[in-house]
């Protein structure tokens, strides 16, 4: 049936412009009307160009209920198609059933009067290829829909969807984060039949430091970042340049009010807020720990004590964890951090850092955290009559929250000093400020230990081993 003049420019128009697509495409999928906000148009443009292959990896982070599954995962692989019916479609997301959702949505939507009428000599399923997580068309394209949170196997692809890979429950174990991540670095990303010009799009909020838009980010510089956070901040790390906002704190879409976003965020918690809405898994100050409440110095004052604190891990693995030690001077007015050691060694090093550190600056008390590996420290101190160093042994009292929180009232109180200078200042201001949503937490353990000592009467009862 040939198409009207109005029907024909329509037709041009929506294969011209993504986000013109998703305008006119909208009643098809969703009854509700549709909200305009200015980053659909940006998330559009930056789809075009994964499409176009100017772009070849796209990071997106965004607030949920921003219509991200509804651009990423439904419109835009239906407009690809449209402008090219043989390309092949792998979408993930962190259930099997989310993903077969979006994609049973983009069927839906394909299978409309409004589709057929303008694209159904182009786009038709091949009837024995037609379920609901997986389907071809004519032209032998496919969409095939997965988990990422079980194993893969699938088809190779062209583009790769990957929205929302972990659920706020699932972010919180480890295990399933590490199981992720490699199932995304092992299988998903291995399924590209050109790798030269295959595609991953990457959608989500952000829920840990080490969820996977954290891992991309740390060791995947070839994604293109685009985040948009709910609140607009003006120092963010991670700014968009064509963000048109300019006030700290402006809300980023028309559906909400400060007032409803007020009371939104209060029921949420920061913790929550940071990671979902504003795409930091930590709060801007930090969670525990404040940025605001550190305080830096060039020159040390007049110490009245020095003494150092350490959490140690006898491994050299690259999973293993670090030894952290730390030198502190106690002056009159706080404490200061002096110097960091942190590396993944074996005993014999250990020791000799141990060793290297009291040489270089006598202690009057080095803690020691008496678990395996430390106590395997303590005993060699035991044991040995070369150097008299004075080892305290301590034996943590409930877990590494609570002994932050307790720490924390010292830090709040202005009596925290790091050196402004120091090439490992970031590293302890990023572990103790986004404690306790951070892989490794030894600098946080070394602190901690030293503060809560300091603060309690152990000073009084130092026990001296030999080495």
């Amino acid at each position: 049936m040939q198409l009207t003049d109005e029907e024909a420019l329509e037709k041009f128009l929506c294969e011209d412009d993504l986000y013109y697509f998703v305008r006119k495409a909208w009643p098809y999928i969703d009854p509700a009307e549709y909200i305009k906000d200015w980053y659909h148009q940006d998330i559009c443009y930056h789809l075009e160009a994964v499409f176009y292959g100017d772009i070849l990896r796209l990071l997106i982070n965004i607030p949920p209920r921003s219509l991200k599954s509804l651009i990423c995962s439904v419109f835009y692989p239906v407009w690809a198609w449209i402008k090219k019916p043989t390309e092949i479609f792998l979408t993930g997301s962190n259930s099997l059933s989310l993903a077969t959702r979006d994609a049973m949505k983009a069927r839906t939507l394909m299978e409309s009067h409004w589709f057929k009428r303008l694209w159904g000599d182009v786009i038709q399923f091949k009837d024995d290829q037609n379920q609901k997580s997986k389907y071809y068309n004519t032209a032998m394209g496919l969409r095939q829909a997965f988990s990422m949170s079980s194993s893969f196997i699938g088809e190779g692809a062209d583009q790769i969807i990957i929205d929302d890979a972990m659920s706020y429950t699932q972010v919180l174990s480890k295990m399933v984060r590490e199981e992720i991540i490699d199932r995304h670095n092992q299988a998903v990303s291995t399924r590209f039949n050109n790798s030269k010009t295959g595609r991953e799009i990457v959608i989500g909020q952000r829920l840990h430091t080490d969820d996977l838009p954290g891992h991309l980010l740390k060791n995947n510089p070839e994604f293109y970042h685009l985040c948009i956070p709910m609140r607009y901040e003006v120092d963010s790390a991670y700014s968009y340049s064509d963000d048109p906002r300019t006030k700290e704190g402006e809300i980023l879409t028309n559906m909400h009010t400060e007032k409803s976003l007020s009371k939104l965020e209060k029921t949420m918690g920061a913790n929550a807020v940071a990671g979902q809405f504003q795409q930091r898994p930590s709060p801007k100050g930090g969670l525990i720990f404040k940025r605001s409440w550190f305080n830096y110095y060039r020159e040390l004052p007049t110490v009245l004590r020095w003494v150092s604190s350490w959490d140690t891990a006898i491994s050299e693995k690259k999973t293993a964890d670090y030894s952290v030690g730390g030198l502190f001077a106690q002056c009159e007015n706080g404490y200061y951090l002096v110097k960091l050691f942190r590396d993944k060694v074996g005993f014999a090093q250990l020791l000799k850092e141990f060793k290297l550190f009291y040489e270089q600056q006598p202690v009057s008390a080095a803690l020691v955290e008496a678990k395996a590996s430390g106590q395997q420290l303590i005993q060699m101190l035991e044991s040995s009559d070369d150097v008299h160093i004075p080892v305290i042994s301590i034996n943590p009292q409930g877990d590494k929250v609570f002994r932050a929180e307790l720490a924390s009232a010292t830090v709040e109180a202005g009596k925290m000093y790091l050196p402004e200078n120091a090439p490992w200042l970031s590293d302890v201001i990023d572990e103790l400020t986004l404690f306790p949503n951070t892989t490794n937490n030894d600098i946080v353990d070394i602190v901690t230990q030293f503060i809560n000592w300091c603060n309690s009467n152990a000073a009084n009862r130092v026990r001296i081993y030999s080495l």
